[in-house]
C-alpha cells in the first residue's frame, strides 16, 4: 500500500519523533523481528539502532535513517528513499523464548540485511553487499569500509580499510540534456595482506591505488545500473540538475525518474590513497 499513510499519521501527530531510526523488516514482518530476544540489549529495537550506528560507521553497506529524513526524501522530486533492511537469522519462533539469550550462540538473531530501494513511497528492490556499498559512496555516507583487491592470481590477496572519503557529484548540460560526474576521494591503510610482497615499494603501492581504484568505481557503476534500473533517483542527482540549471530542471521535473534518469551519462572517477601499512611492510 506505500508508506504515504503511515508516516502522515507520524509526522503529524505531536507524540510521535520523527527523529526515530527507520528500517525496513525483510524476510519477515517487523512483529517478528521486534519479538526475537536478544542477548546483549532486552529490547530488539534499542539492539536495531546500536547495530545501525556502528554498522555504518565501520562497515559502509546500511544507512542509519530517521523518519524526518525519509519523508523529506518522498516529499521532493530530486531524491527517492534508501533504509536498511533487518532480518532474523535462525528459527523466529525459537527466538521469542528466554532460552535465545542464554546461549553464547543464539538460535535465532537480528542482523542488517541490504539496502532497500524505494521509488517514491514503495519499495522497487533490495541491493546488498558491494552494491550497497556503492550507494553509499554516492550518497557520501562512508566513514570506514572494507576493500579487498586480488594480487598475482590470488582473489582477497590485499586488505585495505578507509579512514576517510569525500565524494564530490556535479551535474553539467550540454545540448539541453544533463549528465553528472562523480569524483571520490578516499585515504586509508592496507589491512591485511595475504601473499609475501614487499610494501616498502613504492611503485607497488602506486599499482594496489590503482587497484582500488578500480574496485571502487565498479562498486559505484553497480550500484547506478542498479538504480537506473528501477527508475529510481536514489543518489539525489536531480537536486544537482536543478542547482546547475533550474530552469531546465523546471521542464524536465516531471519526467526525470522515468525518462532522464534511466538515460543518464554518469561518469565516475576515484582516487584512492595508501597513507600507512600499519606495523609491516614485509609479512613474515
Amino acid at each position: 500500500e506505500g508508506l504515504d499513510e503511515v508516516f502522515d499519521a507520524m509526522e503529524r501527530h505531536h507524540q510521535f519523533r520523527t527523529t526515530a531510526k527507520l528500517v525496513i523488516a525483510r524476510g519477515h514482518s517487523a512483529k517478528e523481528v521486534l519479538s526475537v530476544l536478544t542477548p546483549i540489549d532486552k529490547i530488539s529495537a534499542r539492539q536495531i539502532i546500536q547495530m545501525l550506528k556502528f554498522s555504518e560507521l565501520a562497515w559502509g553497506e546500511t544507512s542509519n535513517i530517521d523518519i524526518w529524513r525519509t519523508v523529506r526524501d518522498i516529499a521532493v522530486s530530486q531524491r527517492n528513499p534508501v533504509m536498511t533492511g533487518v532480518a532474523i537469522e535462525g528459527d523466529p519462533r525459537k527466538g521469542k523464548r528466554q532460552e535465545n539469550v542464554q546461549s553464547s550462540v543464539p538460535d535465532a538473531r537480528i542482523k542488517l540485511d541490504g539496502l532497500a530501494l524505494f521509488k517514491n513511497d514503495r519499495l522497487v528492490r533490495w541491493v546488498d553487499g558491494p552494491t550497497a556499498r556503492g550507494m553509499m559512496w554516492v550518497l557520501e555516507r562512508i566513514q570506514h569500509t572494507n576493500l579487498t583487491v586480488p594480487w598475482e592470481g590470488k582473489k582477497e590477496a590485499i586488505g585495505y580499510r578507509t579512514t576517510r572519503s569525500k565524494t564530490k557529484v556535479k551535474a553539467k548540460i550540454k545540448n539541453g540534456r544533463p549528465s553528472i560526474s562523480i569524483h571520490i576521494i578516499a585515504e586509508g591503510e592496507l589491512s591485511e595482506s595475504r601473499i609475501p610482497i614487499n610494501l616498502a615499494d613504492t611503485s607497488l603501492l602506486f599499482r594496489l591505488e590503482k587497484e582500488l581504484e578500480r574496485s571502487a568505481k565498479e562498486d559505484v557503476t553497480k550500484a547506478i545500473k542498479a538504480a537506473q534500473r528501477e527508475k529510481t533517483d536514489v543518489f539525489g542527482f536531480g537536486a544537482a540538475v536543478h542547482r546547475a540549471a533550474p530552469r531546465l530542471w523546471k521542464k524536465i521535473e516531471k519526467e526525470w525518474h522515468d525518462r532522464y534518469f534511466p538515460e543518464l551519462d554518469v561518469t565516475v572517477t576515484t582516487d584512492m590513497h595508501i597513507r600507512r601499512t600499519r606495523m609491516w611492510d614485509k609479512p613474515y
